[in-house]
């Protein structure tokens, strides 16, 4: 990623036969990611990981804006912060 003081990358791949971008921006404290097979930003998700205080790890998805209660949205919202958490352990 490059850029100052946010990092950012772009890229493209086809998902099923269908062009999809992804957009990464690396905050201090957080990453976003925006992912779009229509060109623009729909709905925004919230994803992020919890810690208990016993160590536990439970993940939680808010809808911050457009589409709620879409079920496919939540769990590819979730499968993507669960990869990024196993990748920065």
């Amino acid at each position: 990623m490059s850029g100052f003081p946010v990092r950012t990358k772009q890229v493209a791949a086809d998902i099923d036969g269908v062009h999809t971008e992804f957009v990464l921006m690396a905050y201090e404290n957080r990453i976003v990611i925006f992912v779009t097979q229509i060109g623009r930003v729909g709905t925004v998700l919230e994803a992020k990981q919890d810690k208990a205080q016993d160590g536990t790890t439970s993940y939680s998805v808010n809808t911050l804006l457009g589409k709620r209660d879409e079920p496919l949205l939540e769990i590819a919202a979730r499968q993507i912060v669960e990869q990024l958490s196993r990748v920065g352990e």
